[in-house]
């Protein structure tokens, strides 16, 4: 059979995450109709396999209805959260608007989209925090392979330090305050 043809073109083993094949071959191939990805067996693991959709510039994934948090309960709050993944670079971002039943008890953890890489992660992310008058600055800082800690930065004193988030800090939090990170990372 040939690999193209004008009238069809290759195409791998289609399955799901969960009905791989059980006895891959070096080299095998498989599309996941659930998770959209192509992927390679290199005879010990199934690799992802980079698709021109995941390298055009602007395709977010959407996770703002599955977003979860630690010390902050969402209640009618707004969420944004979107991610996107190239090879083993993730970046992620999100908004939340505060709503009249939504409540800070702090420190304010993110759960990540992907889990991150043990051995390379970053601190060099932002967040902040605005309560209608002013803004605050913060940083994203790894906690764990699956979350971020938003703290805000605190410069009542001599050098400037992290803070963990609060119900009264950097203010108290109420309706139509926000959080926002903008975070990069590698993944596991």
């Amino acid at each position: 059979m040939a690999i193209s043809n004008l009238s069809s073109g290759f195409r791998p083993g289609v399955c799901t995450s969960t009905t791989r094949p059980t006895a891959p071959y070096e080299g095998q191939m498989i599309y996941e109709t659930d998770t959209d990805k192509m992927y390679v067996y290199n005879g010990s693991a199934w690799r992802y396999m980079l698709t021109p959709q995941s390298l055009e510039p602007g395709i977010y994934s959407d996770i703002s209805s599955t977003q979860t948090f630690t010390g902050f309960t969402k209640g009618n709050a707004t969420v944004v959260s979107k991610y996107a993944q190239v090879g083993k670079l993730v970046h992620f971002w999100g908004m939340v608007t505060v709503g009249s039943t939504s409540s800070m008890s702090g420190p304010l953890d993110v759960a990540l989209p992907v889990t991150a890489d043990g051995n390379i992660v970053t601190n060099n992310s932002a967040c902040s925090f605005y309560n209608g008058s002013t803004l605050y600055w913060g940083m994203a800082l790894h906690i764990s392979l699956g979350s971020i800690r938003l703290v805000a930065m605190n410069s009542s004193s001599t050098y400037a330090y992290n803070t963990d988030i609060t119900a009264t800090i950097p203010f108290t939090w109420a309706t139509n305050t926000y959080f926002y990170w903008n975070h990069t990372y590698q993944a596991a």
